[in-house]
């Protein structure tokens, strides 16, 4: 059990990582927020949170922030997960 909750959190850190793309061609007026919605319509932190100098910064620290917080709720998952299965052998255990 231990060893599948240890794969699918590896599979899940996998995936938040490889799944934040959102290189390309831009156009000459982009808007960051706009680019982001289109190319990574599911994501935790929303674009409009990141503050950056002009777009195109907005844009490169982004996907910095949204990689940090999907591997952060998978941690999160996986603690809960696990505490959770030790209360359980605990309490089979204990009677």
């Amino acid at each position: 059990m231990a060893l599948l909750a240890m794969f699918l959190a590896a599979v899940g850190t996998r995936y938040a990582v490889g799944s934040v793309k959102i290189g390309g061609l831009l156009p000459a007026n982009f808007v960051a927020a706009q680019v982001i919605n289109q190319r990574c319509p599911l994501h935790i932190v929303p674009p409009q949170w990141i503050a950056g100098s002009d777009q195109t910064d907005v844009l490169l620290k982004w996907p910095a922030a949204e990689v940090k917080a999907r591997v952060g709720l998978i941690l999160f998952v996986w603690i809960l997960g696990a505490g959770g299965l030790c209360l359980l052998v605990d309490r089979k255990a204990t009677g």
